[in-house]
């Protein structure tokens, strides 16, 4: 399962992606893209993948996958965090949150040099 907001859907040309169930968050009341399935706000997708896990039709491993707006909200509700650190300056509006060493400790870290430089790690709460 996957919780993103609609412009981050938009961005895959407003096509869910394939084999998973995306769950869309907007405030646009005649907003319904084929394929997904639109909720209003967090809390909303969060009872909705909750219901779909209780019930055994889906895995319990539920995937942010943006945008900005979305990932903030989304980190209380969060346990794991799997980040990509790019090492090179990239132009763009949305960045990941700030989160506390306090709250989530660094657990995998598996560095990638090309065709850039970035780490993908992951983080677990405390």
């Amino acid at each position: 399962m996957m919780i993103m907001g609609r412009k981050t859907f938009d961005s895959f040309g407003g096509k869910p992606l394939p084999k998973r169930l995306n769950v869309v968050i907007t405030r646009q009341k005649d907003y319904e893209p084929e394929g997904a399935h639109v909720v209003n706000n967090v809390e909303e997708a969060i009872e909705y993948c909750r219901g779909l896990v209780d019930s055994g039709a889906w895995p319990d491993e539920v995937f942010i996958i943006g945008g900005g707006e979305i990932y903030k909200q989304m980190m209380p509700a969060t346990d794991r965090i799997l980040l990509t650190e790019i090492h090179e300056e990239v132009t763009g509006d949305t960045k990941f949150p700030e989160f506390s060493e306090d709250e989530f400790e660094e657990i995998e870290r598996h560095p990638r040099r090309k065709p850039v430089a970035f780490d993908f790690v992951t983080y677990e709460r405390i």
